[in-house]
């Protein structure tokens, strides 16, 4: 199967005492495989403006607002394409997230560590509406099994597809099948969250920072 890989990084620089501020960027970086969809991201580099370490919760995660960007994909050909994220953090999304209910595998990516092996946080991806298919307006398809479903939970579900089994992928609003449909260019409204642990399970003796990666794959149907 022939494969396009899109590498999405998200990075705070988090001085855990005092005042100072940080920078929050999103980075991203494509590696044509193969094929003839091309995959970017726009804006390709996010600010989630400064922070100060006093401004965490206590006992509990801190969220930060969501940011926006847009998946394009670019075909030469019209072209039936499927999508998923594979977390390249996984080793640092603890399972306990203060009272966000998901195991962390599929749904959440991790931020990294710090020093002394304590899980930084986490961010979420999540698909919003204004999906676009050459002009048309795009529904969001989710893979089960060997088949396809519309998924209605546009703007509140996490993107926890990762691997081609479980990918994802677009078709037409105005069709009454859920199935992908060819296209030369699809546009998807993409919002990443960050969550920070609290400052209590941080234990705020250290700066750190945080490096969360996730790998957007294109898959060819």
């Amino acid at each position: 199967m022939k494969t396009i890989a899109l590498i999405l990084w998200v990075s705070l620089s988090l001085p855990l005492y005092g005042w100072a501020a940080t920078q929050a960027t999103v980075r991203v970086q494509a590696t044509v495989n193969a094929g003839s969809c091309v995959p970017t991201l726009n804006p390709s580099t996010i600010d989630f403006g400064s922070i100060s370490s006093r401004t965490l919760n206590t006992d509990q995660i801190t969220a930060l607002d969501p940011k926006k960007t847009t998946l394009t994909i670019t075909c030469d050909d019209p072209m039936s394409v499927g999508f998923y994220f594979l977390n390249n953090r996984t080793d640092s999304v603890d399972a306990n997230h203060d009272g966000v209910t998901d195991s962390g595998s599929t749904g959440l990516f991790g931020l990294g560590r710090t020093s002394k092996n304590i899980p930084l946080g986490f961010f979420e991806i999540t698909i919003e509406n204004g999906i676009s298919v050459d002009g048309q307006s795009g529904s969001f398809l989710r893979k089960q099994s060997e088949s396809w479903i519309a998924d209605t939970s546009v703007g509140s579900s996490t993107m926890g597809g990762d691997s081609a089994s479980n990918a994802f992928s677009v078709g037409l609003q105005s069709s009454a099948i859920a199935v992908p449909v060819p296209f030369s260019i699809a546009t998807i409204p993409l919002s990443v969250k960050p969550f920070l642990n609290s400052r209590k399970i941080l234990s705020l003796n250290e700066s750190a920072k945080l490096d969360g990666s996730v790998t957007i794959t294109i898959t060819y149907i």
